[in-house]
């Protein structure tokens, strides 16, 4: 998805850090210098969905990336989850 959606991001006109962020999510070594605080960010969010959704457990993201964001438990990350999920569900019931 990440080739695709950076193939239909660049036809569509977006800007170069968008069409990066999605063309490099799930390969940051390859993510332009430019952009790579952007593509982190975007791979972290994509890892946080995916870990409330139980498809990724803790052990497997990137410890680079943990790091990074500055995470240093488990619970502190499932924290964060929580956090921006239910701040979601408040946005959507309004």
């Amino acid at each position: 998805h990440p080739e695709i959606g950076g193939a239909l991001a660049e036809k569509w006109n977006f800007p170069d850090s968008i069409v990066a962020s999605i063309r490099y999510h799930h390969a940051l070594d390859a993510a332009p210098d430019e952009y790579r605080q952007l593509i982190h960010t975007v791979a972290l969010a994509d890892l946080m969905v995916h870990y409330l959704l139980e498809s990724v457990e803790y052990y497997q993201i990137e410890r680079r990336l943990l790091e990074q964001f500055r995470f240093s438990s488990e619970d502190q990350f499932r924290r964060v989850c929580e956090h921006f999920q239910n701040g979601f569900e408040a946005d959507k019931s309004k």
